[in-house]
């Protein structure tokens, strides 16, 4: 795969190192892919075209630097200063999900 990040960037897609448009390797791949059902491919493409441009206007660093005061117990990890709480839980086959509180 390819890091978008160390790509070059320009004209609203990312390119190779040998030149290559990365959107043209994307539905290449797409295309040739037995994993994407044949009637929903055209729509797949358009979505990864739709985020690669997204990622080229916005660019990498357009969030501020985020600080998390995260608290462990046995119940997992806990954001301290988030209004939602996450309740960890497991069933008899030992699954385990988190619930929102």
């Amino acid at each position: 795969g390819y890091g978008l990040d160390k790509l070059e960037e320009k004209n609203g897609t990312y390119y190779t190192e040998s030149g290559e448009n990365i959107l043209d390797l994307v539905d290449k791949a797409v295309e040739d892919s037995g994993k994407v059902p044949k009637e929903f491919k055209q729509q797949m493409k358009n979505w990864i075209h739709d985020l690669v441009s997204t990622m080229s206007t916005k660019g990498w660093n357009n969030v501020p630097d985020m600080t998390l005061s995260i608290l462990y117990g046995k119940s997992g990890l806990k954001d301290m200063n988030q209004l939602i709480t996450y309740q960890y839980e497991a069933d008899s086959t030992n699954r385990q999900w988190y619930s929102v509180l």
